[in-house]
């Protein structure tokens, strides 16, 4: 569990300055929100694949590699979603 926090942390920070050029704050209540996330989608996640390998009877890791890019988009998207909040319009 703590090595699932200090990677999603430093997701969070190193893709605020790098990946999405953020200038603001990094707000507590944006960073909470997004373990908030990560602790959902890995719940949610496991359980697709475990239903997807069980229900076309194939390998846990071929459902894995089948839904790690679908993942990958939303984590992408709810990040950008994050970091444009309470930003002012002019940006």
């Amino acid at each position: 569990m703590k090595l699932m926090a200090a990677a999603v942390t430093l997701v969070y920070f190193a893709s605020a300055r790098t990946v999405f050029l953020y200038q603001g704050s990094l707000l507590l209540p944006k960073f909470l929100a997004y373990l908030a996330y990560h602790a959902t989608v890995i719940v949610l996640f496991s359980f697709l694949i475990s239903t997807l390998a069980s229900t076309l009877a194939i390998p846990a890791l071929w459902a894995k590699i089948a839904v790690v890019p679908i993942q990958f988009i939303m984590n992408y998207l709810i990040l950008r979603s994050l970091l444009a909040l309470f930003e002012s319009p002019t940006r």
